[in-house]
């Protein structure tokens, strides 16, 4: 039992340790080797204590406020007015907590250093005006918060191909920002073929998901 628990201690520690030397040199590395402040590179997100209790077990010692908008949703159109919907009229759904932890940062109006823990050491400083920030509309952006069901969205996968991700939402599987970035891949690997955290290739990335039209 002992050599078990030892091993799972150390199976962790490589896991977290590979996680930090992605993170670390990255751009979501604003301690202050990165060029941000005196946080560590993982705790503008996360923390070892007293993280946030607003979240569960998905979203690991979680550092920061979720951000409370208000959030402009995508819409086609399709649905007529006061209806969010796609070009498949499937309902567009407030951010779920997989993209308000991305937007925690990325909605151009949140402070970097407002963490749980720390305090905000980086004070008033947003992506405001910045290319990498979303922002608080969502309507140029691909929908997220879209519950992926193969009955209701045509032209889609059946189910959601590898490295893609889905995320419990409301009680069914949903699209949310982490569906197709992770803030933990490493965004160094050639342009050509990717961009910054993406989960795949972004030469193919629409047809995993999307089948031909």
């Amino acid at each position: 039992m002992k050599k078990i628990f030892l091993l799972m201690i150390a199976i962790l520690l490589v896991a977290s340790t590979s996680a930090f030397a992605i993170i670390a040199g990255s751009l979501h590395d604003l301690s202050a080797t990165g060029g941000g402040n005196n946080l560590s590179s993982c705790q503008y997100c996360h923390t070892p204590h007293h993280a946030s209790a607003d979240t569960d077990s998905t979203l690991p010692l979680w550092n920061r406020a979720m951000p409370a908008g208000p959030f402009t949703l995508y819409d086609s159109g399709a649905g007529g007015a006061g209806a969010e919907v796609t070009l498949s009229s499937t309902p567009v759904n407030a951010p779920g907590k997989h993209s308000l932890t991305c937007l925690s940062c990325h909605d151009g109006v949140s402070n970097y250093g407002d963490v749980i823990v720390g305090g905000a050491r980086l004070s008033d400083v947003t992506m405001a005006g910045s290319t990498k920030a979303i922002g608080e509309q969502l309507t140029t952006t691909h929908p997220i918060g879209v519950a992926w069901n193969a009955g209701n969205l045509a032209g889609l996968a059946a189910s959601v191909p590898s490295p893609y991700r889905l995320y419990d939402t409301g009680g069914e599987d949903r699209l949310e920002c982490a569906s197709c970035h992770d803030p933990h891949s490493d965004d160094s690997v050639a342009a050509t073929s990717f961009s910054p955290f993406l989960r795949g290739d972004k030469t193919t990335m629409c047809s995993d998901c999307h089948s031909a039209k």
